[in-house]
């Protein structure tokens, strides 16, 4: 009888403890933020410590551990950033923990920014790991195996995921393993010609292109006027060449500037500047490559994004007239103290 008794006093121990551990790993957690990070090397054990010494899980950190030796074939933790909801029970946030589903931050690189413009977004972004604060474009190159001593142009404008705590490194390497794919692609598919000798010719004058206009359907016309340039043997007389090797510029684009020397000035030098003046995005590169046939050697802005084009240098003068100096002229007219 007693040996019954105290059967059913250890059976009915475990039932009680069995539901004890089961409404324990249901209970809600209490989550301090909205994101929690798991660091690599982080053990589960070490995280169910920190969760339950800080409280942000109620169920005791003994039955966690439990559950988490007794579902050990679900697999293990994931290093990252997870995202956390208040009706998630401690249970849900082991499972969450093995699944891997991380919270993938984004970084966005506009089409037509430098590489120092590149280098600013990624300092002041919270969420990734500084690594090359003091080190120089050029030595940048040469971590990512690239024989180029500039940066410029080589990595591939987009939105890019990364993972909270990755270093500025690994995302450049992301980009810069982009862009190869992206020139490589387009170069096999570009149109044959003479005045391209290689990609990074075209990247430089995807660069110059992408500078030029932000309206779209104008892409492909200054692709072909600088294309007609190249192959004529005329300077490109591109004014944004002339701002990237400016080492400082207040907005005032001076025809004293037009005349100083420099490895970027289209208006001194002969073809294609030195390197690119910015990263371009796909539709430049694809204008520079695939530029159709056109009777166009000059054009101008025309005050509404959009460029008019022209075929002599007759024409271009009266363009500027038209689109330039009487803008200035309706402009000065229309101050509030001309």
């Amino acid at each position: 009888m007693f040996i019954r008794f105290l059967s059913l006093s250890i059976i009915g121990g475990l039932f009680g403890l069995t539901l004890f551990c089961v409404a324990s790993l249901n209970q809600n957690i209490s989550p301090q933020s909205s994101y929690y990070q798991i660091k690599p090397g982080m053990g589960l054990n070490a995280v169910i410590d920190h969760l339950s010494q800080s409280g942000q899980v109620s169920t005791p950190a003994l039955v966690l551990k439990a559950y988490a030796y007794i579902s050990q074939t679900k697999g293990g933790i994931y290093a990252g950033e997870y995202q956390l909801k208040a009706d998630y029970t401690s249970r849900q946030l082991i499972e969450l923990f093995r699944s891997g589903k991380v919270v993938q931050r984004k970084i966005v690189f506009p089409e037509g920014l430098t590489f120092a413009e590149w280098r600013e977004i990624i300092k002041v972004n919270p969420h990734i790991t500084q690594t090359l604060q003091n080190i120089s474009d050029k030595n940048i190159m040469a971590r990512l195996g690239s024989k180029l001593e500039y940066a410029e142009g080589q990595f591939f404008p987009d939105t890019y995921l990364f993972n909270r705590g990755a270093t500025d490194f690994s995302v450049l390497k992301t980009a810069f393993t982009r862009m190869e794919r992206v020139i490589e692609d387009e170069w096999q598919a570009r149109k044959p010609s003479t005045y391209l000798l290689n990609k990074q010719d075209a990247l430089i004058l995807a660069s110059i292109v992408e500078k030029e206009t932000g309206y779209g359907p104008d892409r492909d016309l200054i692709a072909s006027v600088f294309a007609n340039r190249l192959i004529k043997g005329m300077k490109l007389q591109s004014d944004p060449t002339v701002i990237y090797g400016m080492p400082e510029f207040d907005g005032n684009l001076k025809r004293s500037h037009l005349r100083q020397r420099s490895i970027y000035n289209t208006y001194v030098i002969d073809g294609l500047p030195f390197a690119p003046i910015c990263n371009p995005g796909l539709a430049s590169i694809r204008a520079s490559l695939q530029a159709p046939p056109s009777e166009y050697y000059y054009f101008v802005a025309r005050g509404d994004g959009r460029s008019q084009f022209s075929a002599n240098l007759s024409e271009h003068n009266k363009a500027v007239v038209e689109y330039q100096i009487k803008n200035r002229v309706e402009q000065y007219q229309s101050s509030p103290n001309p």
